[in-house]
């Protein structure tokens, strides 16, 4: 169990990393082609699944210890949502960083048509975004302070 759990935070780790590139090539124009650039986005999102069900997975038959934080966002928010989603993203990271390795932070942006992630968002009843999904139980909807959404975290 501790190597498949280290295994899963080094893909994690991956992603991550991948994640990064992705936005600095769209920050930098560096894939012209918006498709391109969709088709990678898309390609990190299933990523980001992947990495959730396998924390899922040694959750349950490891006995992991850790909590599970699923945000899901608008990769194209409007103007209304995006200061939403910025205000949960910063309180997001900065619980990530307390936490550390004892909370996943999994980002998995709704708006891509991906047909993983619109199974995920009618299984767990999932229609606005911002929206946070603690151990696959605990559902917060739009704006929360970082003092609830910590409640919550240490609570599940």
């Amino acid at each position: 169990c501790d190597a498949a759990i280290k295994e899963n935070l080094n893909f994690a780790d991956k992603v991550y990393e991948e994640g990064l590139k992705i936005e600095r090539y769209g920050e930098a124009n560096k894939l012209a082609d918006e498709l391109e650039l969709l088709y990678e986005k898309q390609r990190y999102a299933l990523f980001k699944i992947e990495f959730w069900l396998n924390s899922i997975y040694l959750k349950e038959k490891c006995d992991a210890n850790y909590t599970n934080v699923v945000y899901f966002y608008l990769d194209k928010p409007s103007l209304i949502e995006k200061p939403k989603q910025n205000s949960i993203s910063l309180i997001l990271r900065s619980l990530k960083e307390k936490y550390g390795k004892s909370m996943m932070l999994i980002p998995i942006p709704l708006d891509l048509n991906l047909a993983t992630v619109n199974v995920v968002k009618t299984v767990y009843n999932i229609s606005i975004a911002p929206t946070i999904l603690i151990d696959e139980k605990v559902k917060l909807e739009d704006l929360h302070t970082l003092k609830q959404i910590e409640e919550h975290i240490k609570n599940a």
